[in-house]
């Protein structure tokens, strides 16, 4: 006869975005932590209880740990635009029909 253990028979299900149900006390805006009025460049607080694990319609801890980190990143600007990457974020056309009314499209592209 094998050995009794103590293992449950049933494992608990893994929380995805697909299957994640807020908690019912939850009233926050899709948008919560935004806006930060006099809270600009200061981190989030993860532990917030309005903050949501998975939120498919706005922020979530998530995107609260990848703001935090990208506060202490310098970002310095670029002289060219990546047209692939314009394309991905779908500023392309906006782009392009402002430098070609400043009369520079021909220059930049």
């Amino acid at each position: 006869m094998p050995p009794r253990t103590k293992q449950k028979s049933v494992k608990p299900l893994k929380i995805t975005r697909e299957n994640y149900v807020p908690p019912p006390n939850h009233n926050a805006p899709a948008s919560y932590p935004w806006p930060r009025e006099g809270q600009e460049g200061q981190p989030i607080n993860i532990d917030d209880p309005m903050l949501l694990d998975f939120n498919c319609e706005g922020w979530d801890k998530e995107s609260a740990k990848r703001y935090n980190s990208l506060l202490h990143i310098e970002i310095l600007p670029t002289h060219f635009g990546h047209a692939d990457t314009l394309v991905s974020l779908g500023l392309d056309t906006d782009v392009f029909e402002t430098l070609q009314a400043m009369g520079i499209a021909p220059l930049c592209y």
